[in-house]
């Protein structure tokens, strides 16, 4: 105990000037999570060509219905295309902003889906 009351100070002040961070290992594939999350978002509607992109599956949406893709991250954004589950795979980013990820549609489209709906298979 007495070196824990020596130590935590010091790292506290370390987290609070930004010196120390606390890491946390990438979603495994098919991990049966909600998804992955992270904190460095795509450019605006894109996936990037620099980071590797991730393949996903349509989960938790009937096979008769489909999956918005929307114009930028948020239920207030327009949508402007679909995935189902019989699209198979579906291209994106590998991280997540609030819950959210940057797609590609099978038609082209690129734009954001909630990730709760999508389930990483793989990469690409």
């Amino acid at each position: 105990m007495r070196n824990t009351q020596r130590i935590l100070p010091a790292l506290i002040a370390c987290a609070a000037a930004g010196l120390l961070a606390i890491g946390v290992p990438p979603a495994q594939a098919d991990s049966g999570g909600p998804g992955p999350t992270g904190v460095n978002p795509p450019a605006a509607g894109a996936t990037t060509s620099s980071a590797r992109t991730c393949a996903y599956r349509v989960a938790h949406v009937r096979r008769s219905s489909f999956l918005r893709v929307r114009s930028g991250p948020g239920l207030n954004r327009r949508p402007i295309g679909r995935l189902r589950v019989a699209d198979g795979r579906v291209y994106g980013s590998c991280t997540a902003r609030h819950g959210w990820i940057a797609v590609k549609t099978p038609t082209g489209t690129s734009g954001w889906s909630f990730g709760y709906h999508l389930r990483r298979v793989g990469w690409r």
